[in-house]
């Protein structure tokens, strides 16, 4: 039970740091265009 629930984290972890990264980057952009 234990190995499927670390490796839960571990893609939660790596979707959320995509999906941040990709929030930042699209942001940044949006905000380099406004300027």
């Amino acid at each position: 039970m234990q190995p499927i629930v670390n490796k839960i984290k571990e893609i939660h972890c790596f979707l959320l740091s995509c999906f941040l990264k990709t929030i930042l980057k699209n942001d940044t952009s949006h905000h380099n265009s406004k300027l």
